[in-house]
């Protein structure tokens, strides 16, 4: 018989509710079901339709939602398709065998109805698995490893096994996205009634690729993890073995509408934080095959992504942000003022201008030069080669002098001080407050004023002046900023060897990002492909502004190809959000962007947080292309995530993920978007609970606390909590009644200070004196009293459960999560936020 121990709930309004559920029996009918996420301002709505834990026709959701996608059904019911990111060596989920024959991750098809607002059915996704044998070099009916290939990686989970490990983002490449028609003249030839030949045409079509939706997504787990892609339709999962091996968390194709039979596709990998990199995967579509081959997705080549500057490959996260860091400009003239001349000589047909001031010029400048006039029995301003006017820069020595070819007698050098040289009226010169690093032939991109957009740099005659060439652009300068675009290219790297030795190339041929987590083609236009990378500190010391205690802001990256078709022709890079920016809802910074989308219109793009076990409450935040102006949409309500909010405590470890735009899956008229999203509830990591993290018994604890609804919970007041001393590696918690706790047992403390407030083992009782010992961390700062009043509320409680029924519940669900509805009536309404 299972021995039976406690675990905590979330708050005193729960545990009410539970105690009530508790006394009516096993149907749980009267305790509240969490709702996890809020929305936030004006114009949105929001519905959580589904939470880890729920039986849907007998089929157990389970819990760690991630990337999603989604499909319309003939009967108007919507589709979608939800990662689980189980790891294959969790001692739960490999518990559990799939109907595929293996265990860890899955996908779930949850069927909703958009009408009625309700889940309809919860389905496993796919029924068998097209595994790759790498030792054949072909598709097999068993997953057989590269020669070399680690057998586990650092977590113990196998590599290249019937086993699937944490599938993580995801997009849905919708019906068409895959599939190219091709249409030929054909000549042909007919008996006519003379008997003679008679020549006709008919047009043939070919198609290359699939019709059917296919949803893809990858292994995040090592250097050995595989890249897979789901037929939504035949429900059959395939390996695909030419997207590379490595950390996967996202792979995401390019609309055949731009790429024709070609297929382009670019995997993120969110390895280590200076070890994470973007590939680029380019195959041909077929007519035959299997889906997955005419899909393309088998017969290409994977590159890497490398960022270079003038030339120079940039090899880290770091190097690559400095390099792309915006500068203030001060000022930006058109021609600049007009620099006076102190002196002329003429040497050859050459004269040479001596100026007072830098006069900005480079070689090949049109120079404008007026009051040009005699100097001595010379007349420069007279002759085939007047000087007065435009004029063509020869050489240029030095800042103050510069020569151009003139038609007149040799002239020694000559004071003249009444000439005065200015560049042409459509170049425009800037001045940054901050060296700008730039050189001719740039890409650069303003924002903030009207020179605002793209530019080619002209010339750098200083390190804090360039000039750029814009004809006819009427303009006021009132600041703004300048950025640097850095050239994009992309070196091969073999897949036909084991995961490590693909990471070793790509390290030496790429740049390596600080954890590439999410990526998505812009619907409007395939040539621009946005990635997002989770943290900053790619070599140990940080980005200024971004890198701060408890917040690591992360990035939203721009990629702009030549084209798309041909993506080695390459690309430009540029840093949208450096991950310092603040939410104008809230005023809070950006803290870890894990998934990301962009509105079906290209206008908004939505990111999600996932900041860890800290005191920032997770979010989802939409940001306007068109002003870069960033709002909150919604956001984890601080009730149950805030470790200030004492007496309702649930975690501290939760994140916002899998989120898709799905307005068109919805087929509404009424002018609204419409978005699927989920959360993940994480398990608390921190203080007491997170030293125990790992054991079974704090973790069911919280898979319980998120669902009060399907676990019985009970409570004891606290009165006191103590700790004997600031080293001390336990805490003594005084309760109102020990009911049936015993060692052993773990608690959740609620009702405390942000610092205790958490989840706990038991490691001794006093009956008499109604004390609890429990394990916390030597990090805890508390030393001394805590009471009522003084550290602990009015509700302070020490909240359990029976631990068979958690550890019931875990075995179903391992971790909390939930699937939401979002819908925005207003745009213009969900930016019109104030600091």
């Amino acid at each position: 018989m299972a021995r039976t121990y406690r675990v905590a709930a979330a708050s005193v309004a729960i545990a009410a509710l539970a105690s009530s559920a508790l006394a009516m029996g096993p149907a749980q009918a009267e305790a509240s079901k969490l709702q996890y996420v809020e929305a936030v301002g004006s114009g949105v709505e929001l519905s959580q339709i589904l939470s880890s834990g729920d039986a849907i026709n007998g089929y157990t959701w389970e819990g760690v939602p991630d990337g999603m996608g989604g499909v319309r059904n003939s009967d108007g019911t919507i589709t979608v398709f939800v990662n689980h990111e189980l790891s294959a060596s969790d001692a739960f989920a490999s518990a559990i065998e799939r109907k595929y024959g293996g265990f860890g991750a899955n996908i779930s098809a949850v069927k909703y109805n958009p009408t009625s607002g309700q889940v309809v059915s919860v389905s496993d996704a796919f029924s068998n698995v097209v595994w790759y044998d790498y030792e054949a070099g072909k598709h097999s009916d068993e997953p057989i490893g590269p020669e070399d290939a680690a057998v586990v990686d650092a977590f113990n989970t196998p590599n290249h096994s019937t086993a699937l490990n944490r599938f993580c983002a995801a997009t849905m490449a919708a019906s068409g996205e895959l599939v190219y028609k091709e249409s030929k003249r054909v000549k042909y030839f007919v008996k006519g009634k003379n008997g003679k030949k008679i020549t006709k045409y008919k047009t043939v079509v070919t198609t290359f690729g699939t019709q059917d939706p296919i949803f893809l997504t990858g292994e995040e787990g090592s250097d050995e993890s595989r890249a897979f892609a789901l037929n939504t339709k035949t429900k059959q999962l395939a390996q695909l073995p030419a997207l590379g091996l490595g950390a996967i968390e996202n792979v995401v194709v390019a609309p055949a509408s731009k790429t024709k039979k070609k297929t382009i596709a670019f995997i993120g990998e969110d390895g280590d934080v200076t070890d994470s990199q973007l590939f680029l995967y380019s195959g041909m579509k077929l007519s035959k095959g299997a889906w997955f081959e005419k899909a393309g997705l088998t017969n290409g080549s994977r590159y890497v992504a490398a960022v270079t500057d003038a030339g120079a490959n940039l090899a880290t996260d770091v190097n690559v942000r400095n390099a792309l860091a915006k500068k203030s400009i001060t000022s930006a003239v058109r021609g600049a003022a007009p620099v006076a001349t102190t002196k002329v000589r003429v040497s050859g047909g050459t004269l040479t201008v001596t100026t007072a001031a830098n006069h900005n010029l480079k070689i090949g400048d049109t120079v404008v030069l007026s009051d040009f006039g005699a100097v001595g029995s010379i007349d420069l301003g007279a002759g085939d080669g007047n000087v007065n006017g435009e004029n063509i820069v020869r050489t240029v020595p030095n800042a103050t002098s510069f020569t151009i070819g003139v038609d007149a007698d040799d002239l020694a050098e000559t004071a003249f001080t009444t000439g005065k040289v200015a560049l042409t009226a459509d170049t425009i010169v800037f001045t940054t407050s901050a060296a700008h690093g730039l050189a001719e032939g740039d890409q650069i991109k303003v924002a903030g004023n009207d020179l605002a957009g793209m530019h080619t740099v002209s010339g750098a005659p200083s390190t804090t002046v360039f000039t750029v060439q814009a004809e006819g652009t009427a303009f006021s300068i009132t600041g703004g900023t300048v950025a640097q675009l850095l050239d994009v290219s992309f070196k091969k790297i073999p897949t036909n060897i084991d995961g490590e030795a693909q990471q070793v190339l790509a390290r030496l041929r790429g740049t390596e990002f600080s954890r590439v987590e999410d990526l998505f083609v812009n619907p409007k236009n395939a040539n621009e492909v946005y990635f997002i990378t989770t943290q900053s500190d790619a070599d140990g010391v940080g980005v200024a502004g971004v890198k701060e205690t408890g917040r690591d802001g992360g990035g939203l990256w721009k990629m702009t190809f030549v084209d798309i078709a041909n993506p080695r022709q390459g690309a430009y890079l540029e840093l949208i959000l450096d991950g310092s920016e603040a939410s104008m809802s809230d005023g809070i910074k950006l803290n870890k962007i894990d998934n990301m989308s962009l509105t079906d219109n290209g206008e908004v793009v939505l990111l999600q947080e996932d900041p860890g076990a800290n005191a920032q409450l997770a979010r989802l935040l939409a940001l306007r292309l068109s002003d870069n102006k960033l709002v909150t949409v919604a956001r984890f309500k601080s009730e149950l995530f805030s470790r200030t909010s004492f007496d309702t405590y649930l975690t501290d470890d939760e994140e916002s993920s899998g989120v898709f735009d799905a307005t068109k899956l919805f087929k509404r008229s009424d002018g609204a978007s419409y978005f699927f999203f989920n959360a993940q509830v994480h398990p608390a990591s921190r203080n007491g609970g997170g030293s125990s993290y790992g054991t079974d018994p704090l973790r069911a604890l919280q898979v319980a606390l998120a669902r009060p609804d399907l676990v019985a919970q009970t409570s004891t007041a606290i009165t006191k909590i103590n700790r004997a001393s600031g080293s001390a590696t336990s805490i003594t918690v005084t309760v109102s009644d020990l009911g049936a706790l015993a060692v052993n047992d773990v608690i959740h403390i609620a009702g405390a200070t942000a610092e205790i407030n958490g989840s706990y083992a038991i490691t001794g009782i006093n009956v008499d004196a109604k004390t609890l010992t429990v394990a916390v961390a030597n990090s805890l700062s508390l030393a001394g009293d805590l009471t009522v009043g003084s550290g602990l509320t009015q509700n302070a409680r020490a909240i359990s459960v029976n631990g068979d029924d958690a550890l019931a519940l875990k075995s179903k669900i391992v971790e909390g999560g939930a699937l939401y509805t979002l819908k925005v009536t207003d745009w213009a309404a969900v930016f019109n936020v104030a600091i």
